[in-house]
């Protein structure tokens, strides 16, 4: 016991350390940066880890969107500079697609299948609408599939090949098409097309053996990619995709409109279409002319890469041709 009158020695007060931020604080965080063009039209993106833990090795990729599909991407693993995956740094990719033309929609999408754990899991999109560089060359697209009808299935025949790029295309270019239904490829071919002038020409090619459809099939899906990547100026338009009729029918046309004229049926849609000529004059659907209303089907079959004068076997004037 202490007596009285004696002083007590002071104790101070010893705190433990202050906690360690814990480690499952740290986490990645990508994030998209920049959209661009090289000088002859090649698709440049940028992204960096933005969080303060590195990115696991062999997680994660990145897909690449023109004009709202997708056509293509990359495994962040088969990059060959991975300094990326650490925090604070950034990346670079040149991509293999090559573009032209006037107010292309870009857009890429981060870790799209969700491998990475990050700190914001909502900022993995970026989008951009961008004009390439004018470059000079072809440039080759799928314009339309040439289907025909037996009394028992339905006959794909051939493809027409455009050229929309401002020049002619070289002789003997050999291209590779191949031919999809329903996510079963039907058909890989490598025709030599002769020179195809640019600025829209088209060329015609058929297969060696017509290509049958089962019946019941909904879709198609034709791919066109040349041997090398110079022999055109934009290699990501050579998709052409579309419905298919469920079966043989007498008049291809009808069944593939009939969608459309469910909707033309449907009279606040009637009322809400309109057409006007170069006399700036105005009519309702209902008043069209019978080669108004044929106009507007051969603009909806065009779009489905169906065009008319190749549904009726026709080919129009001035057309060139190439074949295997």
């Amino acid at each position: 016991m202490l007596s009285a009158g004696c002083n007590e020695s002071y104790v101070p007060l010893i705190l433990p350390p202050a906690p360690t931020p814990q480690s499952e604080n740290a986490k990645p965080d990508l994030l998209p940066t920049k959209l661009d063009f090289d000088s002859q039209g090649k698709l440049m993106v940028s992204f960096m880890n933005k969080g303060n833990k590195k990115i696991p090795p062999n997680k994660g990729s990145i897909s690449i969107f023109i004009d709202g599909m997708m056509v293509g991407g990359y495994a962040f693993a088969n990059l060959s500079d991975q300094s990326f995956l650490n925090p604070g740094k950034a990346i670079t990719i040149p991509t293999n697609f090559k573009l032209s033309g006037k107010n292309r929609r870009i857009g890429m999408h981060l870790d799209p299948y969700n491998e990475i754990d990050e700190l914001n899991e909502f900022q993995n999109t970026y989008s951009k609408t961008l004009t390439p560089p004018v470059t000079i060359g072809p440039d080759f697209s799928i314009q339309s599939v040439d289907i025909k009808s037996s009394t028992t299935r339905l006959i794909l025949n051939g493809v027409r090949i455009l050229n929309g790029g401002n020049s002619a295309s070289s002789s003997n270019l050999t291209v590779d098409i191949r031919v999809i239904i329903d996510d079963v490829v039907k058909g890989d071919y490598s025709p030599i097309l002769s020179a195809i002038p640019g600025n829209g020409e088209v060329a015609k090619y058929s297969f060696p053996s017509p290509i049958p459809v089962p019946n019941g099939s909904k879709r198609y899906r034709i791919l066109l990619n040349t041997k090398n990547y110079n022999d055109e100026i934009d290699n990501t338009n050579g998709i052409l995709e579309g419905p298919l009729p469920s079966g043989p029918t007498t008049n291809l046309n009808h069944e593939l409109l009939a969608p459309y004229r469910t909707l033309l049926a449907n009279r606040k849609i009637k009322k809400a279409i309109v057409w006007k000529s170069d006399h700036y004059r105005t009519v309702s659907y209902s008043q069209w002319t019978q080669q108004e209303k044929k106009d507007l089907d051969g603009a909806i079959l065009d779009k489905l890469g169906l065009s008319p004068s190749v549904m009726h076997g026709a080919v129009p004037d001035g057309v060139s041709f190439a074949w295997k």
